[in-house]
This record gives C-alpha cells, sequence and structure tokens, in this order.
C-alpha cells in the first residue's frame, strides 16, 4: 500500500510525546503527537486524506479506522500522529524539530499541550488488525512553543491572597516538620 507525504496547518499541540516515548498502551513506547484543528483546518486535512483513502484498495471501505476524532468543542478535530522508529526521533542526532524560520534549534524545546505546531506526517494504509490510515509523525514545526513542566500554569493576579513569607515549601514524602504543640484530632 502507497505512502504520501502531508504537511499539517497549524494546530495546538495535545499530549505531547517528543521527548519520552508514550508507553500507555506500548510497553516500548511510542513517540506521538496530537494536533488539534479548527474547522478549516481539518478541511484541508480531511480532502487531502479523503484523495489517499480513495487511492486504496480495501476489503471494506465502511470500516476503515481514520487517524482523527472530532472533539465536543465545536468544530475541532485531533488528529492523531507517532512515530515508527523505536529510537528518540527528536534528539540532538535526529534534528527533526524546526523554528519558525525552518531551521532547527541547538537545544531541543520542551514542547508541551497548548503549543501551536505544524506536522509533516506520512499518510500509511495497514491492513492488520483492521484497516485503515495512520499518520507517522517525521518532523516538526514550532509556531509557538508553549513548554510543559517547570513553570506555574497560573498567571499573576492583582486582587487576592497573597501568602507570608515563605516557608520552604510543601514538605516532600516522609518529611515532617518537628512542633512542640499537641495536635487535637
Amino acid at each position: 500500500m502507497a505512502k504520501v507525504q502531508y504537511v499539517t496547518p497549524i494546530g495546538t499541540a495535545r499530549f505531547v510525546h517528543l521527548a519520552k516515548p508514550d508507553t500507555k498502551f506500548d510497553a516500548d513506547g511510542v513517540y506521538n503527537c496530537q494536533l488539534i484543528l479548527d474547522e478549516e483546518g481539518f478541511a484541508d486535512f480531511k480532502a487531502a486524506l479523503d484523495k489517499f483513502v480513495d487511492a486504496q484498495t480495501w476489503k471494506n471501505k465502511k470500516k476503515i479506522n481514520l487517524p482523527f476524532e472530532e472533539l465536543e468543542e465545536d468544530g475541532q478535530y485531533a488528529i492523531r500522529s507517532k512515530s515508527l522508529y523505536r529510537v528518540p526521533l527528536f534528539d540532538s542526532k535526529n534534528r527533526k524539530i524546526f523554528d519558525t524560520r525552518k531551521d532547527d534549534p541547538e537545544n531541543y524545546p520542551r514542547i508541551g499541550s497548548g503549543s501551536k505546531l505544524r506536522l509533516a506526517v506520512t499518510f500509511n494504509a495497514y491492513s492488520n488488525k483492521g484497516e485503515g490510515v495512520s499518520l507517522f509523525l517525521n518532523m516538526v514545526q514550532v509556531i509557538d512553543l508553549v513548554e510543559y513542566g517547570g513553570a506555574s500554569p497560573f498567571g499573576v493576579e492583582d486582587d487576592g491572597y497573597e501568602g507570608e513569607e515563605s516557608t520552604g515549601g510543601f514538605p516532600t514524602e516522609g518529611e515532617a516538620e518537628s512542633t512542640d504543640e499537641a495536635l487535637d484530632i
């Protein structure tokens, strides 16, 4: 079955596993990313997908699995892409991430959900364990980066609660502060 290259419209990333493989459904791990597209972007993607599907030979075209889902939000669709490779697809040796100038950044960005991305994928027809189309993830262009981890997701509010001087943060598991006061439980 044939394979076709495609570059998606700009969408919003979710469930991003590009730095570390996702092991939820595969113990070996799979590098993957979902991209949320609006109606206009999805229409472009769907036209290319339909052309690919029509060019294939299927046992039962009405039962093929397609790599997208319609979301509950009006007019939004999530397309699913994954890497065919078991080795890190996106690391310092395999530069597959590009910025808006089409340069590959020197330091690997920690791409998180909410980032605006464009994906270069390959449409791949399969016929084992059912029939359908999967999207193999080849490259990523970062349009607007939202890094994951480390930073607080909250903005600053002018009015509201302001804590007193820091006490050193929340204790870690197994750590306890000593106190001379008895606890009333």
